[in-house]
Parts: structure tokens; sequence; C-alpha cells
């Protein structure tokens, strides 16, 4: 992941940005596994 540190715990952010952030990083958790998976 590269999420700096100082950006994901930036004070003005709203529940939508944090909630894009988590998502976004959901998928490319995903996206890695399947990737991972069809390498195996």
């Amino acid at each position: 992941m590269k999420t700096p540190a100082g950006k994901a715990k930036r004070r003005g952010d709203s529940p939508a940005v944090r909630g894009k952030r988590s998502l976004a990083r959901k998928s490319t958790v995903v996206s890695e596994v399947i990737h991972t998976g069809l390498f195996i």
C-alpha cells in the first residue's frame, strides 16, 4: 500500500473521504489476492 502515514491521519477528513479511502484499500487488496492467485 502506498499510503503516507501523514495523509491517513489528517484531521479534516470527512466520512466520505475516509470511506472512499478504505474502499480503495479493499479493492487493492482484492486485486492483489486475485493476481497472486493467478500466479500460484
